[in-house]
C-alpha cells in the first residue's frame, strides 16, 4: 500500500511545547491504512518543564485506533508519582474489571473492582496504610453500605508494632 502505514511498526511521534520542552508519543503495534491496532506498547515522555522531572507512561495491551482498548496494563512514574494499573480499558480510559497501585508522595493506595471513565465505579476494594474500605463506589467516592477495617498501629518499648483492627460498618444512604 502506498503512502500508507502497513504491518508490524513503530510510530514515533515528537511535539514541541512552548516555551521550551518536547513530548514525544512511540506507537509500537500492527497497522493497517494508517492506523495502529492489534496488541502492542504505547509509550509517552515528557520533558517539558524545566522544574518538573521527567515524565514516562508506558502502555502495554490491546490498541484499537491508537487508544487504549481491551487488556492492557499502564504505568506512569516520576518522581512523586508512581501508579501501576492492569485490567480493562475502553477509549484511553480505565473501564471495566481492573487492579491499580499509586504511590504518591510516599502515601501508598491500592485500588480493585469496576472502573468507568477512569474513577472506581460498581463494586471495589480500596486499600491505603490504615484503612480497607470495601462495598459500592460512585464517580471514585464510596457510594451506599460498606465496611471500613481501620489498622492501629501499637507500639510496646522497641518490640515490634503490632496491628490491631477494628471493624466498623457503616451504612451511608
Amino acid at each position: 500500500l502506498r503512502d500508507k502505514y502497513h504491518g508490524r511498526g513503530t510510530f514515533i511521534e515528537t511535539r514541541r511545547r512552548e516555551p521550551h520542552g518536547k513530548y514525544t508519543f512511540t506507537y509500537e503495534c500492527d497497522f493497517e491504512d494508517n492506523v495502529c491496532s492489534g496488541e502492542g506498547t504505547i509509550t509517552f515522555l515528557d520533558d517539558s518543564e524545566e522544574e518538573t522531572p521527567l515524565r514516562m507512561t508506558t502502555y502495554e495491551g490491546q490498541i484499537q485506533r491508537w487508544l487504549m482498548h481491551g487488556k492492557g496494563r499502564f504505568i506512569l512514574n516520576d518522581d512523586s508519582h508512581i501508579e501501576d494499573y492492569q485490567g480493562n480499558f475502553r477509549n484511553h480510559k480505565k473501564h471495566g474489571e481492573g487492579d491499580e497501585s499509586q504511590v504518591k508522595s510516599n502515601a501508598f493506595m491500592y485500588s480493585r473492582g469496576q472502573w468507568q471513565d477512569d474513577k472506581m465505579h460498581g463494586e471495589g476494594v480500596r486499600k491505603t496504610a490504615t484503612t480497607v474500605y470495601t462495598g459500592p463506589f460512585e464517580n471514585d467516592l464510596m457510594n451506599g453500605k460498606f465496611e471500613v477495617v481501620v489498622k492501629k498501629h501499637l507500639e510496646s518499648s522497641g518490640e515490634e508494632a503490632a496491628n490491631a483492627i477494628m471493624q466498623i460498618q457503616n451504612v451511608n444512604n
